[in-house]
């Protein structure tokens, strides 16, 4: 039953039902917490706060990723503590708290790296360059979209490929660089 809910609840976030979300997974992450499993409870609360990140709320979203990331350093698998790393990151930024998204967005990928899940780093150099650019660190920025730009072409990971180009010519624009753009 809490598998469902969670499918549920992501349907609901990506239809922006951010009430009817909440509930199907406020219902899950109850359910997880009555069998204790860690992982199951980090997975919850992970999803509870990526709907309020969705429903820009990130100090709701803080709450329940903070939690989530002790859950999920409770079980000590590296890649649930690095998928809460960069939610963290990512909710931090959206609160302006640029050097806790740095430092959460660092363990994630040196996480990933330890891991050699190069899909999934290559994912977590995106959003630290996402950040980088929004701290006003263009240069920097671009110097990661685009050594990973290639990855993303060679692998077939068009969403990727189409965020870090558009977020990379963004950049560019923005240094007032429009024919690299």
């Amino acid at each position: 039953e809490a598998e469902e809910l969670s499918i549920l609840s992501v349907c609901c976030m990506r239809q922006s039902k951010y009430d009817k979300a909440l509930q199907y997974a406020k219902a899950c992450n109850k359910l997880d917490r009555e069998s204790g499993d860690a992982e199951r409870i980090s997975s919850s609360l992970n999803t509870i706060g990526s709907i309020y990140v969705a429903a820009k709320q990130p100090h709701e979203a803080m709450r329940y990723l903070t939690q989530a990331l002790q859950y999920a350093e409770e079980t000590g698998l590296k890649p649930r503590i690095a998928l809460t790393c960069g939610s963290l990151s990512e909710t931090a930024f959206a609160l302006n708290h640029y050097d806790e998204a740095i430092r959460y967005i660092n363990r994630a990928i040196q996480l990933e790296r330890e891991e050699g899940r190069e899909a999934k780093l290559h994912i977590r150099l995106s959003q630290k360059a996402t950040i980088l650019a929004g701290m006003g660190k263009k240069q920097e920025a671009v110097e990661i979209f685009d050594s990973i730009i290639p990855y993303f072409r060679t692998t077939g990971n068009h969403q990727s490929l189409a965020i870090s180009l558009n977020k990379a010519g963004q950049a560019l624009l923005d240094m007032s660089h429009t024919h690299e753009a």
